[in-house]
C-alpha cells in the first residue's frame, strides 16, 4: 500500500505536496478541443484516458506544469542542427473563427520575431510552443514540422519525440504515433503517461499481450498510480479473464476512489464472472470521472500558454521537474541552475536544486545550499521542509523533526511536512505523537484513503484502537460506500479488543461484501481478519493462504513476508492485535534514501 518516497520526486514539494505553482495560461478565444482518435469500446474505459491526451478529459490532482514554454532570451551560438531545420509553413487560417485566427497570427508573429535571437535548446522550446498553438487549432501538419525541428535541436530530449506522437495520434495516424512513443520510451522508460499512451495504442490495435507486458513491467517497479492497473483491467476484460479484470479495476479504484467511470468496466467484469449482484452494484456507482493521470507535457501541448505568456523561469523549473521524474539528473541540474541564474533567491528553485543534490547522494552540498537560503529566509516553509527531508536522508532524525515542525508552524497547511513528520514519528516509535499529524492530513485531504490508513495505524500502534474504529465509522457515516475506509473499519473492528460482538459481526458482513467484489490480497487479508475475529479460524487460514499464494505467484517477497505473519497467527488460532502485520510500512515507514549515486 505504501509508496516508496524519495527526495526528488516530481513537483515543487519533495513528493506529495498537494499544491503546485504554474504560470498564467492564456487560452485563445473559443479554443476548440482536438478531436479524439477513434476508440471504439475504449470510450468508457481506462484505455480511453491513455489514448486521449486532451487535458479536459483528465482529472489531474496536481496543477499543470509549464513544460511547453518558450525561452525569450538569447541562447548559445547556432548549432549545426539549425542548418537542417525545416520551414514551418504558415497555414490557411480562413476556416478558423476570427478570434482564433487573430490569436494564431499573433502567436506566429511572436515566434518569428524571437526565432532569430535563439539557438539550441531555447529555440527547441520556442518551436514546441509554436507547435502547441497549431495543435490547439487543429493544424497538425505545421505542428509536426515545428516539433521535428525541436527534436533536431535537442535530440536527446524525449519530450519532443513524445509530443510528435501525441500530435500524430490527434490526427488519427496511429502508426506514426506508435513509432514516436516507442522512440521516446527508449529514452524515458519511467514516464508513465508515455508508457500508458503506447499501451493504449496497442490495446486499440489488438496487441493485448504487448500492452500487458508494457504495463506489467511498470507496475513491477511502481505501484502508486491507478492508470496502469485500470489498463491491465481493460486487457484482462478483453481476454475474458474476468476475475483478474475485477482485481485490477479494484486496485485502480483503491488508488483513485473518485474515478467513477471505472465502475462501468468493473460491472462488465463482474457480469462476465457470473456475479450479477456485484455487477449491478458497480453499475449503480458508475459516473463520468476518468482515471487520473498527471501528464504535464500533453497538457502543455493541448492547452498551454501562448508564446507571449511565457516566463523563462517557469520553463526552467518545469524542465527540472520533468528530468527528475525520469531520472535524468544531469539535465535536471542544468535546468535548475538556469532557474537559479534567473532568480537566485527563489525558494522553489533553491529547494529543487537541493533536492537534486540529495537525490544524487550529495547530502552535504544539499544541506549547505538550504542552510544558506534559510539564513535569508528563516520562515520559508518550503525551504524548511526541504531541510527536514535532507536531514532524514542524513539519518539526523532530531534535525529533521525540528525542521518539519518549523515548516508546519510557518504554513499549517503544508501537507508534505505533516506527512513526513508523522512517518518519522512512526519510524522512531512515537505513534501517539504521529496521530495529530495524520489527523490533520485527513482534514486537509479527506478523499485520500491512504491518509485514513495512516491515522488508523498510528492510533492502533499507540494503543488507541477504539479511537481508530470510531474515526473510521464516522467517515462511513457520511460516506457509506467509501470502499477503502470500509476495509479499514473491518481491520479495526477485527483486531481491537474493545470492539463489541456486534461490531465484529458487522465487520464480517462488510468484509464478505468486499471480498465478493475483489479477492485482491489486502481485501482478502481484511476478510481473513474478520473471519478470525468471529471464530472462523479454518476459513481465515484458507483466505489468508490465498493472499499469500498470490504474493508467491507474483514473486513479491515483501508481501509474502507480510501475509505470512497473519497466516501463521491464524493457523495457531491467535488473533492479531494490530490491523496490519507488525512490519507493515504503515508502522515502519522507509527512511528516504538517495535515488542515484553521486556523480
Amino acid at each position: 500500500m505504501r509508496r516508496r518516497r524519495r527526495l526528488g520526486a516530481a513537483g515543487h514539494a519533495i513528493c506529495r505536496d498537494r499544491t503546485s505553482r504554474g504560470g498564467a495560461w492564456r487560452r485563445p478565444p473559443g479554443r476548440p478541443s482536438p478531436p479524439a482518435a477513434p476508440a471504439g469500446r475504449l470510450a468508457n474505459s481506462a484505455a480511453a484516458a491513455a489514448a486521449s491526451r486532451h487535458p479536459d478529459s483528465m482529472r489531474l490532482r496536481l496543477a499543470p506544469l509549464l513544460v511547453l514554454a518558450a525561452a525569450l532570451v538569447a541562447g548559445s551560438p547556432p548549432s549545426a542542427a539549425q542548418s537542417v531545420l525545416r520551414t514551418v509553413a504558415s497555414p490557411d487560417l480562413s476556416r478558423l473563427p476570427p478570434g482564433q485566427a487573430a490569436w494564431m497570427r499573433e502567436t506566429r508573429a511572436s515566434f518569428d520575431r524571437t526565432r532569430g535571437e535563439l539557438a539550441g535548446e531555447p529555440l527547441a522550446q520556442a518551436y514546441a510552443v509554436l507547435a502547441s498553438a497549431y495543435t490547439r487549432m487543429g493544424l497538425y501538419d505545421p505542428a509536426l514540422t515545428a516539433l521535428w525541428n525541436a527534436e533536431q535541436l535537442a535530440p536527446e530530449d524525449p519530450r519532443w519525440i513524445y509530443a510528435q506522437g501525441l500530435v500524430a495520434h490527434a490526427r488519427g495516424d496511429g502508426a506514426t504515433a506508435k513509432t514516436q512513443f516507442q522512440r521516446a520510451l527508449a529514452i524515458a522508460p519511467d514516464y508513465l503517461p508515455l508508457r500508458a499512451a503506447l499501451a493504449g495504442l496497442q490495446i486499440q490495435a489488438g496487441d493485448l499481450d504487448g500492452a500487458r507486458k508494457l504495463l506489467a513491467d511498470h507496475v513491477a517497479k511502481h505501484t502508486d498510480q491507478p492508470l496502469p492497473y485500470a489498463l491491465l483491467g481493460d486487457i484482462a476484460l478483453r481476454q475474458k479473464r474476468n476475475a483478474e479484470a475485477v482485481t485490477q479495476y479494484q486496485q485502480a479504484l483503491k488508488l483513485d476512489p473518485p474515478a467513477t467511470r471505472l465502475y462501468r468496466s468493473l460491472a462488465e467484469a463482474y457480469q462476465g464472472a457470473g456475479n450479477a449482484a456485484a455487477a449491478a452494484e458497480a453499475r449503480a456507482k458508475a459516473g463520468d470521472v476518468p482515471v487520473r493521470l498527471n501528464d504535464p507535457l500533453a497538457q502543455g501541448l493541448f492547452g498551454g500558454p501562448g508564446l507571449e505568456a511565457v516566463e523563462p523561469f517557469a520553463l526552467d523549473m518545469s524542465s527540472a521537474v520533468f528530468f527528475v521524474s525520469i531520472g535524468r539528473y544531469a539535465a535536471a541540474r542544468e535546468s535548475a541552475d538556469a532557474a537559479l541564474g534567473r532568480k537566485p533567491g527563489d525558494a522553489g528553485a533553491i529547494a529543487m536544486r537541493a533536492r537534486i543534490d540529495a537525490a544524487e547522494g550529495r547530502i552535504d552540498a544539499a544541506r549547505q545550499r538550504v542552510a544558506t537560503a534559510l539564513a535569508a529566509q528563516p520562515d520559508n516553509a518550503l525551504l524548511l521542509l526541504t531541510q527536514g527531508a535532507i536531514q532524514e536522508m542524513a539519518v539526523d532524525d532530531v534535525g529533521a523533526q525540528s525542521a518539519f515542525q518549523k515548516a508546519i508552524a510557518a504554513d499549517p497547511s503544508q501537507s508534505e511536512a505533516r506527512l513526513r513528520l508523522g512517518q518519522l514519528l512512526m519510524r522512531t516509535g512515537r505513534p501517539a505523537d504521529a496521530i495529530a499529524q495524520f489527523r490533520k492530513l485527513t482534514e486537509l485531504h479527506p478523499n485520500d484513503g491512504e491518509g485514513w490508513a495512516q491515522l488508523l495505524a498510528a492510533e492502533a500502534a499507540a494503543g488507541r484502537c477504539a479511537d481508530g474504529l470510531r474515526d473510521m465509522n464516522q467517515v462511513l457515516a457520511g460516506r457509506p460506500d467509501y470502499g477503502f475506509v470500509i476495509q479499514l473499519s473491518v481491520r479495526a473492528a477485527s483486531t481491537c479488543r474493545g470492539a463489541t460482538a456486534e461490531q465484529r459481526r458487522k465487520a464480517l458482513a462488510d468484509a464478505e461484501k468486499l471480498y465478493r467484489l475483489s479477492s485482491a490480497g489486502e481485501v482478502a487479508e481484511a476478510y481473513a481478519l474478520a473471519l478470525a475475529a468471529n471464530g472462523k479460524w479454518k476459513e481465515a487460514e484458507e483466505t489468508q493462504a490465498a493472499a499469500l499464494f498470490g504474493a508467491v505467484s507474483s514473486r513479491d517477497a515483501t508481501r509474502q513476508a507480510l501475509y505470512r505473519e497473519f497466516y501463521d497467527r491464524f493457523k495457531a488460532k491467535q488473533l492479531p492485535e494490530l490491523p496490519w502485520p507488525s512490519q507493515h510500512p504503515l508502522f515502519k515507514p522507509e527512511r528516504p534514501t538517495p535515488a542515484a549515486a553521486a556523480p
